[in-house]
Order: structure tokens, then sequence, then C-alpha cells
């Protein structure tokens, strides 16, 4: 399975065929493997203590935008 990324533009209108899409996946539970395994509450804790580290962007920060197109 690959991750796609989309940006969707202020009125961009979205087919309902792919909010359906997103509907259904939103609801699939996460299967965990050896090459993704669920982490600990240790490892949530450092990802959370890293993610309070970093400045906060914004998809209205044009500097962000710019670096994803």
């Amino acid at each position: 399975m690959a991750i796609h990324r989309v940006y969707i533009r202020e009125g961009q209108q979205i087919p309902a065929s792919v909010l359906a899409e997103v509907e259904q996946n939103a609801h699939e539970p996460t299967v965990f493997d050896e090459d993704c395994p669920e982490l600990t509450d240790e490892q949530y804790a450092e990802f959370a203590s890293i993610a309070e580290k970093q400045p906060p962007s914004s998809i209205n920060d044009p500097q962000m935008v710019a670096r994803c197109l």
C-alpha cells in the first residue's frame, strides 16, 4: 500500500467517492506487523516530547506550502 498526499485548495470540491473511501478507511482497525510494530507508552511519550520541542507549523505558512509543492 502506498501513501498518497493530496493537497486541497480553498474552494476545491472533494469528490463524493473520495469522501466515502476516507470515511470507510477511517473505521478500519490499525494493523501492526514486524515492519510497523505497535509503540510502547514510553515510545509515545518520547514522540510527544520531541513534538513539543518542534516549532508550530501551519499549512497556511507560505514557506511550508512551497516545500510541499
